[in-house]
C-alpha cells in the first residue's frame, strides 16, 4: 500500500508577477505542497490570512501598501514563515533570528528546496516560528523601504515632532511615526522610556549619573559616547530596572 504523503497548504504574498510565477513553479515541484493562494498586496494578504489558515507563508517584505512584517504582526495565529526578499543586510540579520529561512532574490530552485527541507524539519519538531514578532525586532518603513531591525542593533529612539529617529549601530533612521506608536512594538523587557523624548535599549546603558538636584543622565555604550537626560517622572522606574 502506497504511503500517503502529508500535504501542506501554501500562500504566497508577492507583488512582483515574474517572481510570483517562478515561486509558484518551485512550489508545484514539491508533491507535498499545495499552492493554495496568492496575495499581491498587504491588504489582500490580511484578508486571506484572517479567513483561512496556511501551513506555510512565503512572504515578501516590500509590498505596495505595507510591509510583510506589518501583515504578520496583525495576525493572532500564523503558520510557518519563509521570507522571500530582496532586502539589504540590515533586515537579513533580523530575519535570521526567528524565521525558518529567508530567500534572497533572485534565488534558484535548489536554494528554494533547501528552505522547504527546513520547513518540513520545523514541522516535525512541532515548532512554530514567528509566534511573536516582537521577539524579532522593530518593523518600520523609511521612504518606501521596509525594515525589520534586530533589537540588539537598536541603541535608542528619540522623538522629533511627528517623526522618530531610530538610532542603530549601523546608522540613524528617520521615520514618519510618533514614538508612542513605535514604543508599543518594542520588547518591554529590553527597552525603557527615560524621557518624553527618549526610549533606550537597556543593554546599551553604561551608567546612570546624578548631575544635580533630582537631575540624572544616562551614558550609553556606543561609539559616539552618547548621554541623554532622564525625566523626573521616569527616574524611579529606571533605577528599579537598573537595580540602582
Amino acid at each position: 500500500m502506497k504511503k500517503k504523503i502529508k500535504k501542506f497548504s501554501v500562500i504566497l504574498v508577492e507583488d512582483d508577477f515574474p517572481a510570483a510565477r517562478k515561486i509558484e513553479k518551485y512550489v508545484n515541484s514539491h508533491p507535498e505542497l499545495i499552492f493554495k493562494d496568492i496575495a499581491r498586496t498587504g491588504t489582500e494578504a490580511l484578508e486571506k490570512l484572517s479567513n483561512d489558515y496556511y501551513d506555510l507563508i512565503l512572504m515578501d517584505i516590500h509590498l505596495p501598501d505595507m510591509s510583510g512584517i506589518d501583515v504578520l504582526e496583525q495576525q493572532d495565529k500564523i503558520g510557518h514563515v519563509i521570507f522571500v526578499t530582496a532586502y539589504d543586510k540590515y533586515a537579513i540579520k533580523a530575519f535570521e533570528l526567528g524565521a525558518i529561512d529567508y530567500l534572497l532574490k533572485p534565488f534558484s530552485q535548489d536554494r528554494f528546496n533547501k528552505a522547504i527541507e527546513k520547513f518540513k524539519l520545523s514541522v516535525l519538531k512541532r515548532h512554530t516560528n514567528l509566534a511573536s514578532l516582537k521577539k524579532l525586532g522593530l518593523s518600520f518603513s523609511q521612504r518606501g523601504d521596509h525594515y525589520l531591525m534586530a533589537y540588539q542593533d537598536i541603541t535608542y529612539l528619540s522623538s522629533q515632532a511627528k517623526h522618530t529617529i531610530i538610532h542603530t549601530i549601523y546608522k540613524d533612521f528617520k521615520v514618519s511615526n510618533v514614538m508612542k506608536k513605535l514604543e508599543t512594538k518594542l520588547n518591554k523587557e529590553l527597552f525603557v522610556r527615560i524621557h518624553k523624548q527618549y526610549v533606550v535599549n537597556m543593554n546599551y546603558i553604561l551608567r546612570l549619573k546624578h548631575v544635580g538636584e533630582k537631575t540624572y543622565k544616562v551614558f550609553l555604550k556606543d561609539d559616539k559616547q552618547t548621554f541623554l537626560p532622564v525625566g523626573r517622572t521616569y527616574i524611579s522606574d529606571l533605577k528599579y530596572r537598573l537595580n540602582a
